[in-house]
């Protein structure tokens, strides 16, 4: 009988730790990270691939979203991997908030984040994104190709209602998209309130 393999984790390893969740880069692949919830079951998790399940069945593009391959033991128990956000050269992409709270950041860069956040919306009305926070944490920016920018989300997915409509409901998905893009300008303009965005919300 063939023994499970354990993938092993470590400090060294650790990306970041969330309210739910710890995370760690793939010791094996750094294109992949690996989710490590802190309490079973985790009803973030659970929301998060129920939603991308139905994604999956209505065959909805992913752009946005980072990519999910499933579950993995390790030696803090059972480990969610994702992709991880890299840039073409391998490099890690910043959050959104990292590149804004940047003490360095320069008005010349509003154009740059404006078309970012242009892009996003439009992405996240074609794609029907449903996300249950706008916390700029959430989103990476990520360079495909010199001089390529996007941006990614990689947490906070999904609708916490028990029936989610909006799952399945296009023109209720597209009212979810607009009201959570008008509380993502506000909060940004809250956070950061040294960038100045053209838009209205």
């Amino acid at each position: 009988m063939k023994e499970t393999q354990i993938l092993i984790l470590n400090e060294a390893l650790l990306l970041g730790r969330g309210h739910h969740k710890a995370v760690y880069r793939h010791p094996d692949d750094p294109g992949l990270c690996v989710k490590i919830p802190y309490e079973v079951p985790d009803y973030d998790l659970k929301r998060e691939l129920r939603y991308r399940q139905i994604r999956n069945w209505r065959k909805l593009p992913y752009t946005l979203l980072t990519e999910y391959y499933g579950t993995v033991a390790t030696n803090f128990g059972t480990g969610y991997v994702f992709e991880r956000v890299l840039n073409y050269d391998g490099s890690p992409g910043v959050s959104l908030a990292e590149f804004l709270d940047d003490r360095n950041y320069r008005p010349d860069q509003e154009r740059f984040v404006a078309g970012l956040l242009q892009e996003l919306h439009h992405k996240e009305l074609a794609e029907e994104i449903i996300i249950s926070d706008t916390n700029p944490d959430n989103y990476y920016i990520q360079q495909r190709q010199p001089g390529i920018y996007c941006l990614r989300i990689i947490d906070n997915i999904g609708s916490p209602a028990f029936f989610p409509v909006v799952y399945v409901v296009p023109i209720l998905a597209r009212r979810h998209v607009e009201k959570f893009w008008k509380r993502f300008l506000r909060e940004i303009r809250r956070k950061y309130p040294h960038v100045s965005l053209p838009f209205q919300g």
